[in-house]
């Protein structure tokens, strides 16, 4: 965000577009206090009348948090993410991106696209076509081996086991289930946690961040910048801490 402000206007400030109600206050709290300590003059707001450099959001998981932001993404003002950002990150484009020959079209090498491509669990389209209801087949027929995933972030919306069954049984005659994709679901390897109440098998998923910062023609800064450890119980489907599935963890590295 820092990097963002030196390419605007000295004077503006940085929104945080946020709930009304916001369970990840302390998170962003740590941000502001961190641009605070290293660009004093960068003034952090959540509301006011001055030029916004760059817009932070904290919000917008859902279609109609959307509603009434049209004067956002129409400014001046980095967003962060970008709408193309957005949609990168939608389930559908994920999805589109794991098929044959995509990933040629923007990483042109050979062993990097390999690296890239061995990351990835198999995804298939549920569109009203033959690899659609073929897709749905196998789903139904082993829907533990499966998650159906909507257009969603935030967690809590994926559906799992017998679920499946119950939503595209419902579904596969509706033009409902172009809305969501198709995933193999990962079985991570179970390990033992001690705690005061009980040993129990956990799973950990992680994440790595990176940062990019720039338009049509200019890269100003792609880093990898941090990661994230999220560990649940082995029987739990969703994996968000927020909201209250997985708790925040550390990597024990071994050679």
């Amino acid at each position: 965000m820092n990097s963002a402000c030196d390419n605007v206007d000295n004077k503006a400030v940085i929104l945080f577009l946020v709930f009304e109600v916001e369970r990840n206050i302390y998170d962003q709290r740590k941000l502001e206090v961190l641009i605070s300590k290293t660009r004093p003059e960068v003034k952090v707001i959540r509301r006011d009348n001055l030029e916004v450099a760059v817009v932070y959001q904290r919000s917008c998981y859902k279609p109609q948090d959307f509603s009434g932001g049209a004067s956002l993404w129409k400014s001046q003002a980095i967003m962060c993410p970008s709408a193309g950002y957005h949609l990168a990150g939608t389930k559908k484009v994920q999805q589109v991106l794991s098929k044959p020959g995509m990933l040629e079209r923007f990483v042109k090498d050979t062993k990097m696209r390999e690296r890239i491509r061995s990351t990835f669990a198999s995804q298939y389209e549920l569109d009203r076509n033959p690899a659609g209801d073929k897709a749905l087949q196998m789903a139904i027929e082993n829907p533990n081996s499966f998650v159906v995933k909507p257009q969603r972030e935030g967690g809590g919306n994926n559906t799992y086991g017998q679920d499946i069954v119950d939503l595209l049984t419902s579904i596969k005659d509706s033009d409902e289930r172009l809305s969501f994709i198709l995933m193999e679901r990962i079985s991570p390897m179970d390990v033992l946690k001690q705690q005061k109440v009980k040993l129990t098998e956990m799973v950990s998923e992680l994440g790595v961040y990176g940062v990019l910062v720039g338009s049509k023609s200019k890269i100003i800064m792609n880093e990898q910048c941090g990661y994230l450890l999220r560990t649940k119980n082995a029987d739990t489907n969703e994996g968000g801490v927020a909201t209250g599935y997985s708790v925040l963890d550390s990597p024990y590295l071994l050679d």
